[in-house]
C-alpha cells in the first residue's frame, strides 16, 4: 500500500517545488541561480491576480458630468438614470479603468507549490513530463537572508470572490503584495506558494540564494537521457563551484496505480517502507 503523507515540512525547512519545461532557460534556474517572474497577463488563468474596486473608486455624480457634455442638458430625472447607468457601466466591467491594468502591471511574479507528485502539475507545467521539477528548502532561520533577495514565499489563499481594494489600498505595497496571494477555488489542488515583487522592475529575472535554498532536482517520466545528462552536467558544476551536492532523481509511474514515486527521495518516494521504531525499554508489557 503506498502511503501519501509526504513530508514537506521538518523542524528546519518547508520544502517546494516548481515544475518546468525542458528548455535551455529552464537550466538557467540552476546554472545561473536565477528565476523569472511573470506577469498577471502571462498566466493561464485569465481570472488570475484580478480584483474588485470598492466604490470609492467610482465618480461622483459632479465627476460624471465631465464625462458626457450632453449631462446638463438631461431632465434631472434623466440624469438620475445617466448617473446610475455609467456606475453600472463602470462596477461590471472595471477593466475600464485604467487603475486596474495599472496595478496589474506592476506586479511580478514566481510561483512554486507544494504538490509535486501530481500529473496535472507536471502536464501543465513540466511540458507534459518531459520536463523536470526543482525542490527548493526555505530555512526558518534565514528569513533575513530570504528577504534581502526578496525570496520569501507565500502560501496562495484559494476563495470564491476577488480581493476587494480601496483608496487607501494603493498606498500600502503590503496591501498590493497581497491582491495578488488570491486565486479561484478551483486551483486549490496546486497548494500553490508565490513570491511576488511589486513595484517598478526593469527586468523580468531576479537572482535567489541558490546555496541555501536549492535541494534536489527530479527529472520527469518523459525527459529524455541527452537532456538528463545536461541536468548531471550542471549539478556536477554546482558542485565543482559551491561543494553544495545537489542530488538528482528520476520520476516513475507505480505498476497498476495512477500514481508517481521519486525512488529513494526522501520525501517523495511513496513507495519507501516506514522504518520500524525501536522497542521502547520503558514500555509496559502488561
Amino acid at each position: 500500500m503506498t502511503s501519501k503523507k509526504n513530508k514537506f515540512i521538518d523542524d528546519n525547512y518547508i520544502y517546494l517545488y516548481k515544475h518546468v519545461d525542458a528548455s535551455d532557460g529552464s537550466l538557467c534556474i540552476l546554472s545561473e541561480g536565477t528565476l523569472k517572474f511573470n506577469k498577471p497577463e502571462n498566466f493561464n488563468d485569465p481570472f488570475d491576480c484580478f480584483f474588485s474596486l470598492d466604490q470609492s473608486f467610482y465618480p461622483k455624480a459632479s465627476e460624471l458630468k465631465k464625462l458626457d457634455v450632453n449631462y446638463a442638458n438631461l431632465p434631472a430625472a434623466k440624469r438620475i438614470l445617466h448617473v446610475q447607468k455609467v456606475r453600472n457601466k463602470l462596477s461590471s466591467n472595471p477593466n475600464i479603468l485604467p487603475i486596474i491594468t495599472d496595478i496589474q502591471n506592476k506586479a511580478f511574479i514566481c510561483c512554486l507549490n507544494q504538490n509535486p507528485l501530481s500529473h496535472l502539475m507536471w502536464s501543465h507545467y513540466a511540458q507534459f513530463h518531459q520536463g523536470f521539477m526543482i525542490e527548493f528548502k526555505i530555512p526558518y532561520n534565514k528569513f533575513d537572508v530570504l528577504k534581502k533577495f526578496n525570496f520569501v514565499p507565500t502560501a496562495v489563499e484559494y476563495t470564491e470572490n476577488f480581493p476587494v481594494l480601496d483608496r487607501s489600498d494603493l498606498k500600502n505595497d503590503d496591501t498590493m503584495t497581497k491582491v495578488f496571494l488570491k486565486k479561484s477555488e478551483e486551483w486549490s489542488y496546486e497548494k500553490e506558494y508565490r513570491v511576488v515583487r511589486y513595484g517598478q522592475y526593469e527586468s523580468l529575472f531576479q537572482n535567489y540564494p541558490r546555496d541555501i535554498v536549492l535541494s534536489s532536482v527530479i527529472s520527469g517520466l518523459k525527459t529524455n537521457d541527452e537532456f538528463y545528462k545536461k541536468l548531471q552536467n550542471i549539478l556536477s558544476q554546482i558542485f565543482n563551484q559551491t561543494g553544495n551536492v545537489i542530488q538528482l532523481y528520476k520520476a516513475e509511474k507505480i505498476l497498476g496505480k495512477y500514481e508517481i514515486t521519486v525512488p529513494n527521495h526522501p520525501r517523495l518516494d511513496i513507495l519507501k517502507t516506514p522504518k520500524k521504531s525501536k522497542n521502547n525499554p520503558f514500555k509496559s508489557t502488561t
